[in-house]
């Protein structure tokens, strides 16, 4: 299944607790689905890019996406 939206080039804090911080994240229906070196493989043809923003995804709330 490729991602609905990838977000690229920021710092990405996705709050686990090993590698919590990546340069990419891929989202497939609201949930963080790949970050990191996996986002390449995820993207598609009608994924969405967005480029240098900051994410942070709440530990209670893995749906919980926003950009800065």
């Amino acid at each position: 299944m490729h991602a609905d939206v990838v977000f690229n080039g920021g710092a990405v804090r996705t709050g686990a607790v090993r590698a919590s911080v990546h340069d990419a994240l891929a989202v497939v229906g609201g949930r963080i689905s790949a970050p990191g070196a996996a986002v390449p493989a995820a993207r598609g043809p009608l994924t969405g890019v967005v480029d240098r923003p900051v994410v942070r995804c709440s530990r209670r709330s893995a749906t919980a996406v926003s950009i800065r």
